[in-house]
């Protein structure tokens, strides 16, 4: 109700509202997919680092899918997940970690083309794609050598004023 009311207090009318009540909706399977990551910490053996590595590839593909207008998304988007992958693979015998990439390649050609194809779940492939996304982000900073560390305030500070500045956006 804040943001509707201040929505229309700027001036920005209908509109202002659907964009306030996109970013919410964004944020719930935003928060769902970060939060599974933290189950994620409990995978330890080599075939589960594979799978979620192939699972992390298919479901990478599904935001670039949703875009009407591909730019840079194809590009980055694989590109961010194939950095996280192989951070999750440092611990697996080499044979294994280029099956597990080339699987993971794989899967994100074949679920992006489906979902190319079947345009109509645009909205439903965004949303899943945001939580993996955050899932994959989630795994990262796990990964990331200050996540050994107790979060300090800062941290936190940064990240309520990088979500800002991407809601500002």
């Amino acid at each position: 109700m804040v943001a509707v009311s201040w929505c229309l207090r700027d001036g920005e009318g209908e509109h202002g509202v659907v964009v306030h009540l996109a970013w919410m909706a964004a944020a719930v399977p935003g928060l769902a997919g970060y939060s599974l990551s933290r189950f994620g910490r409990r995978l330890r053996s080599a075939r589960a680092a594979v799978f979620e590595v192939i699972g992390i590839g298919a479901s990478a593909a599904l935001v670039p899918a949703s875009a009407h207008h591909l730019t840079l998304l194809i590009v980055l988007v694989p590109a961010a997940v194939a950095g996280v992958a192989t951070t999750l693979l440092e611990g697996v015998e080499r044979p294994t970690a280029v099956l597990a990439g080339l699987l993971a390649t794989a899967a994100f050609a074949v679920v992006f083309g489906l979902c190319r194809a079947i345009t109509q779940l645009g909205l439903v492939e965004l949303m899943v794609g945001i939580g993996a996304l955050a899932y994959v982000v989630g795994r990262w900073t796990d990964l990331h050598p200050a996540s050994t560390q107790k979060p300090s305030l800062w941290l936190g500070i940064g990240l309520v004023s990088g979500f800002v500045l991407g809601y500002k956006l």
